[in-house]
């Protein structure tokens, strides 16, 4: 049910040159009052999406502070309990309560499989990912022998009630929870130890390291994209939350104003996401005849992400709902200024106007986007802004602190 994943080796000393010296120093002394403590990671997905980029950086980061973590994930996910997850994120994210008795039951049968393979190990913390998992720990027998902690990725300011009520009995138990902010802690909810602390990107990973534009420009031509006219980006995994449709829109206004603008919609769409063929033919209905759209689902490789983050004039996203959001920290850090949606995480990497703009219309985008192409200089202050509000506050080894610093306060 849960499969070792495997993960290359690092070396903490990398981040001296790019961290505040002070953070550096207080990770280190951290680090020592972990050492050799053993700490399990599990998530749902080993190939593919945000958790699993987070923890291929963190796992070996950790172990060579001398931290015996390890990380586990999903080894196959059954279709039933696919739909059934997918529907607990939409309703964590706001959806309407729709999760059957049928359903609940197969998300605690397969959990306590779950529990029943970590339980029989000897480790100190299990760090729980996101909501797939979430309800393992209220089918362990002995509460009292490792310390749990749940971390959560999602949105979750306002959910539906009912739902709430429900996923409160498999929160209870945990010994500490991470939330990115404080109002995504739900209603009736009072966690033992909370600590909020959002996600971050690790400047050092090849998805991150610095990419020249000429080298840039080299790589979005190669999908057919004009590297001598502007085009926006919009990078995520195809989900209705993200409202791809909605960036179609905008770009449709913007290009009245702008002919030549050109759209790029890099998009990762899992195996059993059946609903993603819906909003992608939804897509395709909106640019039926337009020119200067490119349609890229699963087909840019990750080395390659960083290209388009570079060489577009602004990078979109759009979301309707947003826990986080790292492609936009990826952008900033990119040097390019991101037009988001004024929702969740996305509200605490832009600051509006200085590293890009909030916006919550359709129209409200389609004229940032006018704006900021129509002034180059503007969004190339805004990128340069931006990339220095992502070292200071979204990089990897400050989460590292703050997950550190709640490990140690839950043993004593």
């Amino acid at each position: 049910m849960l499969k070792d994943v495997s993960v290359a080796p690092r070396d903490f000393q990398e981040y001296r040159v790019v961290i505040d010296y002070k953070l550096f120093e207080e990770i280190i002394y951290l680090s020592g009052q972990l050492r050799n403590k053993r700490i399990l990671y599990i998530n749902s997905n080993q190939n593919r999406g945000g958790v699993y980029e987070h923890l291929t950086s963190l796992i070996p980061l950790l172990q060579n502070l001398g931290i015996k973590a390890e990380w586990k994930a999903i080894s196959e996910v059954p279709p039933d309990f696919y739909e059934a997850t997918k529907r607990i994120y939409n309703c964590i994210q706001g959806a309407e309560y729709v999760l059957t008795p049928k359903q609940w039951k197969i998300y605690e049968n397969f959990n306590k499989g779950i529990a029943k393979e970590v339980e029989g190990d000897n480790w100190d913390f299990v760090l729980v990912q996101d909501h797939q998992m979430l309800g393992a720990l209220s089918q362990v027998r002995n509460k009292r022998r490792m310390k749990w902690i749940w971390q959560s990725h999602s949105e979750t300011h306002n959910p539906d009630e009912r739902f709430v009520n429900h996923l409160i009995k498999y929160l209870q138990p945990y010994d500490g929870v991470i939330l990115y902010l404080p109002e995504y802690v739900f209603k009736n909810f009072h966690p033992k130890k909370l600590v909020t602390s959002t996600i971050a990107i690790d400047p050092i990973s090849p998805k991150n390291v610095p990419m020249n534009k000429l080298k840039a420009r080299r790589v979005i031509e190669q999908f057919g994209i004009n590297s001598h006219r502007p085009f926006i980006t919009q990078i995520a995994r195809i989900d209705s939350w993200k409202d791809f449709p909605g960036v179609v829109d905008a770009w449709l206004i913007a290009k009245k104003k702008i002919p030549g603008l050109q759209l790029a919609i890099v998009g990762v769409v899992s195996l059993n996401n059946i609903h993603a063929k819906e909003i992608i033919d939804q897509i395709l209905e909106k640019t039926k005849g337009e020119e200067g759209i490119y349609l890229l689902i699963n087909t840019v490789e990750r080395e390659n992400i960083k290209a388009f983050q570079t060489a577009s004039n602004i990078i979109v996203q759009k979301s309707l709902r947003e826990g986080f959001g790292l492609a936009v920290s990826e952008a900033l850090w990119s040097g390019t200024p991101v037009i988001g949606g004024n929702v969740g995480g996305i509200k605490v990497q832009i600051i509006n106007g200085k590293c890009g703009y909030l916006v919550d219309s359709i129209e409200e985008c389609a004229q940032r986007i006018i704006e900021l192409i129509q002034n180059p200089s503007r969004a190339r202050a805004m990128g340069k802004f931006g990339r220095e509000y992502v070292r200071k506050q979204f990089l990897l080894p400050r989460l590292i602190r703050d997950e550190m610093q709640l490990m140690i306060d839950l043993l004593d």
